[in-house]
């Protein structure tokens, strides 16, 4: 298979001002990232563990249950000022 790399477009960016590339095509940017990653030799990407995606759901979960709170204590508000 082949090697995945996730890398920020910063790096690139900076990889291309350092060697003084200002023309930008499609065709000139694939090779700029192809000459980034055999010279720069970016750490492969590995998928996240069976622990990390349990724990970014239950992250997920309670983002979406303190949105929900926050709702309703804005509905309780709206209600009490009613009266």
């Amino acid at each position: 298979g082949d090697r995945v790399s996730v890398v920020n477009p910063l790096r690139i960016k900076g990889y291309a001002n350092a060697n003084m590339q200002r023309n930008k095509t499609d065709r000139l940017d694939a090779r700029l990232i192809a000459s980034f990653c055999q010279t720069q030799k970016p750490d492969a990407w590995q998928p996240p563990s069976e622990e990390v995606k349990q724990l970014q759901s239950l992250v997920r979960r309670v983002e979406v249950l303190a949105e929900m709170l926050q709702a309703e204590e804005n509905r309780l508000v709206l209600s009490n000022q009613s009266f």
